[in-house]
């Protein structure tokens, strides 16, 4: 990736897109979501420390956010390192109705 992203430098800004390849552009997006999800986890796992110190029910329902947020960045993370550029992704195509 830093090679591809070295290359593209080198040819100049204006060329920025055209000088990478389009497996180097979809890890440099993905590295760039990790990068933002492992600091949205961080913030997660310091606010599930936060509200430790709080009363019961603030407390309660501080960690259940957290809980979703640190989840759903875990998920995220999993579907986006998942896919595979350049492959269609399977869809449930629903039966044309005729009528």
């Amino acid at each position: 990736m830093f090679v591809c992203l070295a290359a593209a430098i080198g040819s100049g800004v204006t060329s920025f897109y055209f000088a990478l390849p389009n497996r180097c552009i979809m890890n440099l997006v993905r590295s760039l979501i990790t990068v933002f999800l492992i600091a949205l986890f961080a913030s997660a796992v310091a606010g599930w420390i936060w509200a430790g110190g709080q009363p019961s029910p603030k407390m309660e329902g501080s960690r259940v956010v957290l809980a979703i947020c640190a989840l759903s960045s875990i998920g995220c993370f999993v579907l986006i390192w998942r896919a595979k550029p350049g492959e269609s992704q399977p869809t449930d195509s629903l039966p044309v109705d005729a009528t």
